[in-house]
């Protein structure tokens, strides 16, 4: 006759044995699902860069559609189909909200052969002015350059 020492397969009996231990340091669920202050601090830093990142990404993106659509309206050549960031201040707008104040410099041609300045200012989001140095000196209206 076998003598079993432990409960039948499938059967209910004394598991204590049969628990693994915390390991060394660890207090039990409430020590795994905390995290340090500092950790907490890096990841919302992260995520602020982020942000920042994606809104500048946008202003450039704004920026160079305003210079394209001015270099259409005057008839030039946009070149490089980029723009590149001068200034940034902070600034207040019409309800006393403080916005970012970008100027972004371009580049365009009437030509082909020589290279002008041009510029475009955003106050937030929102396009403010492009001005085109070589032809006639003028700041182009919002609406001229957005349709």
């Amino acid at each position: 006759m076998c003598h079993h020492a432990g409960p039948a397969p499938g059967g209910h009996g004394n598991n204590k044995a049969r628990r693994n231990p915390a390991p060394a340091g660890v207090r039990g669920p409430v020590a795994n699902s905390t995290m340090p202050m500092t950790q907490i601090v890096a990841i919302l830093l992260l995520c602020a860069i982020g942000a920042w990142w994606w809104h500048a990404m946008q202003a450039r993106e704004t920026a160079a559609r305003a210079a394209r659509n001015a270099c259409r309206t005057f008839g030039t050549q946009f070149l490089d189909d980029t723009v590149a960031l001068r200034h940034l201040r902070p600034r207040r707008d019409a309800s006393g909200r403080v916005r970012l104040l970008r100027v972004y410099q371009f580049e365009f041609t009437q030509s082909g052969g020589e290279r002008n300045q041009g510029y475009v200012t955003l106050r937030g989001r929102r396009v403010l002015d492009v001005h085109l140095d070589a032809v006639d000196n003028k700041i182009v209206p919002l609406h001229r350059t957005l349709h």
